[in-house]
C-alpha cells in the first residue's frame, strides 16, 4: 500500500473544521510507503487534525460495507487513510502513532482485507464476494461485500477481492464462525463457513484470508425447495421472483410455488422465457400460485413479450395478477403471457384458476401495436387449455393504426385450444379484429377451438374500424370454432361496420354457435348483428341463439344501400348456413335501427326458423338478414321453459336471476 502521485494530505484546523488546507506529494522516497508533502497550513490554526489518503477523502467516507472493484485482484478502489488529531505542529510528520503521541495527539488509520478464494469448479463468473463475521465488526455491520463492475472470470479458478477496512484500532475477534459468499453472474450463491479462531484485522496493512474450494455449498436462491416435482422452489419475495429465470433449465420443467403474496412495485421485471435458444422457447414451467397474488407488475416493454411469463410453456394454476401495467409495446403482450405455448414446445400448456384484475394492457395514448389481450397476446400451441381463467376491471388498448388483434382475454388463437369457464369484464379498444374474449381465431383445418361456458360482461368492445364481437371478433382459418353455452352482456361496436353480439365475422372454416344469448347493445355503421355480424363463408351454424339485445343499431345516415343489419344474423351474402331455434325479444323493433337506404330490412317475422334448416335469403342484393322468432317471453323464461328443447342444461345454467348465468 504505497503512496501515489495524486495522494494528498488534508490539514484541518482543530478548532474550526471549515478552515483547512491540502498538501500535495512533493516526493515519494525509495521506500514507496514514505513520501514528503508540501503546502501551507490553515491560516491562524495552532493545532491540527490531519487526514491523508486519496483525493477528496473525508473522515465521513472512510468506510463503506459495500464496495466496488474493477476486476479480479484490482486494488484501484482502495483508499489508505489515517487521521492524526490534536497535534500542535505539522513539521517533520512521520505518520506514526508514536509521533502523534509525542506531539500531544492521537493517530488512527485503516487497513485492507484481501480475500483470495479458490472457487467451486462450476463457478465461471463472479459478480461479488462477501465476508460475514460473527459480530458487527465492520463499522456496525457484520458483512463486508466487494462487487465487481462487471462479473469477472476467476483466474485459474481463483478470485481475489480487496476491501477497505474501517479506520480505527485493530479489529479483534476472539472466536466464532465466519462465512464467505460468492455470488455468480447467474445470481446463484455459494457459501463456505470457517472458524479461524482468534483473529485480528490490523490497521496500516493488508490482512489476508485464503480459502480453497473444499466445503463450498450452493445457497438455495429461494425460500426452500429444489425445483423438482414434489419439491418446488418456494417463492416469498420479489427477490425470489427475480431469480426464477436463472434457475430454470432449458429442456426441463422447473417447479415453483408461491408461499406469500408478492408486491413487485418498483421492481424491474423482465418476462420469463422471452429469448429463444436454437429457435426454441424451451424453458418449461410448473407454477402453483397457491391462491396468492402478484401485484404491481410492470414488465420491461423493450424486451420481447412483456408480461409475467413471456412465452408460457407448461402449467400455471391458482394465481391472481393484480394491478399489472403493460406499457405500449410492439411485442405480443398480456398481463399473464405474450404467448401461451409455442408450436415446437414439448409440453401442452394448461392454465387453471388464474385471474387478472385491476390491470392495464396498453393505454389510450400508448397502445400495444401487436397482438394483445388482457390475459395473453396469443395462443400458439395445439391442445392448450384455459379453465376458470378471468380478466376483471381491466383495460386493453390495441393498435389504432392497423388491424392487429386484441381481446379481453386473448388477442389471437392460432391453433386448436379449449377455453372453459372463462370470462372477461375488460374494456377492449382497438382498430379491428377485436373481441370481448378473443380477437381472432385461426386454427388450421384439422384443429378445433372450443369456447364453452364462458361470458363477456365488460363495459365495451370498441373497434374504430371493423370486426368486433362479444366472444370473438373475427373467425379466420379453415379449422372449427365451437362456441357453446356462452353469453354477452357488454356493448359491442365497430365504427366502420361488422359487429356481432357473439361473433363479428365468420370468414373461413366452420363455426357453431349454440345455446348462447346476448343482452348488450350492438352498434356498427352497417352490418350490426345481435348474434353474428357478417357471414362471409359457408359453414356457420347458429342453434338456440337468443338475441335479447338492448339495441341493435346501424349508424350510417346516408340513403345509399349498405350491408344489412339483423337481430340474429346481420348479413349472409350468398352463403348457406344453418339457423334454428333462434329468438329475439318481441319489442326489439323499438331499439332496432337500420341504414335509411335499406328499407326492405324490416324487423318482423321474416326469416325465422323453428327447426333446423337453411336460412332463406332476402330478395335484395344487400338484404340477407335473419331476425329470429318473435317471443314475448323473457330470456330466462324462454330457456328455462323447455320451449326450445332441453339442451340448456340445468347442470350448466343457473336460472335463479333475471337472466341465465353460467354455474
Amino acid at each position: 500500500m504505497a503512496w501515489e502521485e495524486d495522494d494528498v494530505i488534508t490539514v484541518i484546523d482543530a478548532e474550526d473544521d471549515t478552515n483547512s488546507a491540502v498538501f500535495e506529494v512533493d516526493q515519494i522516497l525509495e521506500d514507496p510507503c514514505t513520501a514528503t508533502f508540501t503546502g501551507t497550513a490553515p491560516e491562524g490554526a495552532t493545532s491540527f487534525n490531519i487526514l491523508y489518503g486519496a483525493p477528496n477523502v473525508t473522515a465521513a467516507n472512510n468506510f463503506n460495507s459495500e464496495q466496488t472493484q474493477a476486476g479480479n485482484a484490482s486494488t484501484d478502489h482502495l483508499q489508505y487513510k489515517a487521521l492524526i488529531s490534536g497535534v500542535s505542529s505539522i513539521e517533520n510528520i512521520e505518520f506514526s502513532s508514536s509521533w502523534a503521541e509525542a506531539n500531544g495527539g492521537s493517530f488512527k488509520q485503516n487497513g485492507a482485507l484481501r480475500l483470495r478464494i479458490q472457487v467451486p469448479a462450476e463457478v465461471t463468473s463472479v459478480a461479488s464476494v462477501s465476508l460475514t463475521a460473527p459480530s458487527a465488526i465492520f463499522s456496525d455491520s457484520e458483512t463486508i461485500t466487494v462487487k465487481f463492475d462487471n462479473p469477472v472470470e476467476p483466474a485459474s479458478g481463483i478470485i481475489t477481492a480487496y476491501a477497505m477496512l474501517p479506520m480505527g484500532d485493530a479489529i479483534e475477534v476472539s472466536e466464532g464462525d465466519f462465512e464467505v459468499t460468492i455470488a455468480t453472474a447467474e445470481e446463484n450463491e455459494y457459501y463456505k463457513t470457517f472458524s479461524p479462531g482468534a483473529i485480528s484485522f490490523k490497521p496500516g496493512q493488508t490482512n489476508a484470508i485464503k480459502l480453497n474450494k473444499n466445503g463450498f455449498n450452493k445457497k438455495n436462491p429461494f425460500a426452500g425447495g429444489t425445483g423438482i416435482e414434489g419439491d418446488p422452489y418456494l417463492i416469498a419475495t420479489p427477490e425470489h421472483m427475480l431469480k426464477m429465470d436463472a434457475n430454470m433449465t432449458r429442456g426441463e420443467i422447473t417447479y415453483f410455488k408461491l408461499i406469500d403474496n408478492i408486491d413487485m412495485d418498483g421492481i424491474e421485471w423482465v418476462s420469463l422465457n422471452n429469448v429463444a435458444k436454437d429457435g426454441r422457447f424451451d424453458k418449461y414451467i410448473d407454477f402453483d400460485g397457491n391462491d396468492k397474488t402478484i401485484s404491481n407488475l410492470t414488465p420491461d416493454t423493450s424486451k420481447p413479450y412483456p408480461s409475467l411469463f413471456g412465452v408460457m410453456n407448461g402449467t400455471v394454476q391458482n394465481l391472481t395478477i393484480d394491478n399489472a401495467t403493460i406499457g405500449g409495446s410492439d411485442k405480443k403482450s398480456g398481463a399473464f403471457a405474450g404467448y401461451i405455448g409455442s408450436s415446437d414446445s414439448s409440453f401442452t400448456p394448461f392454465v387453471s384458476n388464474v385471474k387478472v384484475i385491476n390491470s392495464n394492457v396498453g393505454s389510450s395514448s400508448s397502445r400495444i401495436t401487436n397482438f394483445c389481450g388482457g390475459f395473453a397476446g396469443q395462443i400458439q400451441k395445439s391442445g392448450t387449455t384455459l379453465k376458470d381463467v378471468s380478466v376483471e376491471n381491466t383495460e386493453v388498448y390495441g393498435d389504432s393504426g392497423s388491424n392487429k388483434q386484441a381481446g379481453g382475454l386473448i388477442g389471437e388463437i392460432k391453433s386448436g385450444a379449449t377455453l372453459e369457464h372463462c370470462h372477461s369484464t375488460a374494456k377492449v379498444d382497438a382498430r379491428a379484429y377485436i373481441g370481448g374474449l378473443i380477437g381472432e381465431t385461426e386454427a388450421p383445418s384439422d384443429e378445433t377451438i372450443i369456447v364453452s361456458k364462458c361470458y363477456y360482461s365488460g363495459p365495451s368492445v370498441s373497434a374504430s374500424y371493423r370486426y368486433a364481437g362479444g366472444v370473438v371478433g373475427h373467425k379466420n382459418g379453415e379449422g372449427t370454432l365451437q362456441i357453446t353455452n356462452c353469453y354477452v352482456t357488454g356493448s359491442i361496436s365497430a365504427d366502420s361496420g361488422w359487429a356481432g353480439g357473439i361473433s363479428g365475422n365468420h370468414y373461413k372454416g366452420t363455426t357453431t354457435i349454440e345455446n348462447c344469448y346476448v343482452t348488450g347493445s350492438v352498434t356498427a355503421s352497417f352490418g350490426a348483428g345481435g348474434i353474428v355480424g357478417q357471414v362471409n363463408a359457408v359453414g356457420l351454424s347458429v342453434i338456440r341463439a337468443m338475441a335479447f339485445n338492448s339495441s341493435i343499431k346501424a349508424t350510417a345516415t346516408d340513403t345509399g344501400q349498405h350491408y344489412s343489419s339483423g337481430a340474429v344474423i346481420a348479413y349472409g351474402k350468398d352463403y348457406t348456413m344453418i339457423v334454428s331455434y333462434c329468438y329475439r325479444r318481441a319489442n326489439l323493433a323499438n331499439d332496432f335501427v337500420e341504414c335509411p337506404g335499406n328499407s326492405d330490412n324490416t324487423i318482423s317475422q321474416m326469416g325465422f326458423l323453428n327447426s333446423p334448416g337453411i336460412l332463406p335469403q332476402g330478395a335484395h342484393q344487400y338484404i340477407r338478414c335473419h331476425h329470429g322468432r318473435n317471443t314475448n317471453m323473457s330470456l330466462c323464461e324462454l330457456v328455462h321453459s323447455g320451449a326450445i328443447g332441453e339442451d340448456w342444461s340445468s347442470d350448466i345454467w343457473d336460472w335463479s336471476g333475471a337472466t341465465p348465468t353460467i354455474k
